[in-house]
């Protein structure tokens, strides 16, 4: 299972940033609803903030960290489905290709300490 895990985490928090910056400015960009808009900026400031934390585990646990990451990926998976329903299927792919990103990004990342 640890084939894959390619990444340290230093790399995980600036593509957990880019994500998350993505997912605050695409919104407004695709011209969403002002639901899509909120709660992008609500989880992209979630992601940017994971991203700074993931350089310094001496304020966030890597462990913590870990399932923060696993559950802002099915959080985001959830309200695709949920902004697909109710805001069009723009908004639901933007969400769905964010939680991919971020599941995708859990899945090749070594969560641990710099050697």
């Amino acid at each position: 299972m640890t084939t894959f895990r390619l990444l340290p985490l230093t790399v995980h928090g600036a593509l957990e940033m880019t994500i998350g910056f993505g997912l605050m400015a695409l919104p407004f960009a695709l011209g969403l609803s002002p639901a899509a808009m909120v709660v992008g900026v609500l989880v992209g400031a979630l992601l940017v903030g994971a991203g700074l934390g993931a350089s310094e585990p001496r304020y966030v646990p890597i462990g913590a960290h870990h399932a923060f990451d696993y559950g802002i990926a099915v959080g985001l998976l959830a309200c695709a489905g949920a902004m697909a329903i109710g805001d069009g299927a723009i908004a639901g792919a933007l969400f769905l290709a964010a939680g991919a990103l971020q599941l995708a990004l859990n899945l090749i990342t070594r969560y641990s300490l710099a050697a």
